[in-house]
């Protein structure tokens, strides 16, 4: 995917009408298999602005559908002002069911972005 996200959703209503068109891009590179796609959405004032900013967490199944597990899982804000995107590469980015939660944790007006990846492991 390089240094670049394109995402044409600005809402959740738009996300649910085409995520089915724009959910997975593959590339076989060597063997290796890309297979990106939008593992959770939400909405929220995230940068304190007072506009709501979309939330997306993309990711990569490395072993196709038929397995829970993913990779380079990465957060992906697009500003509500400026629709402009930015994209953090997370330090702890494999797992199984990454979600966003968007809250405030401190004093500030903003929303926070929570990120929970399960490791696995015996239960």
């Amino acid at each position: 995917m390089g240094k670049y996200f394109i995402c044409p959703f600005i809402s959740m209503d738009e996300l649910e009408k085409h995520k089915d068109e724009f959910k997975v891009l593959t590339r076989n590179q060597e063997n290796k298999v890309f297979n990106a796609q939008i593992l959770d959405f939400k909405q929220g004032d995230v940068n304190g602005d007072g506009v709501v900013d979309n939330v997306f967490l993309i990711g990569n199944k490395p072993y196709g559908d038929e397995s829970p597990f993913l990779d380079n899982i990465t957060l992906i804000i697009q500003c509500g002002r400026t629709q402009r995107f930015t994209r953090v590469n997370l330090k702890n980015n494999a797992g199984y069911n990454p979600t966003i939660f968007l809250g405030n944790f401190t004093t500030d007006r903003s929303k926070e972005i929570l990120i929970t990846i399960d490791t696995g492991g015996s239960g």
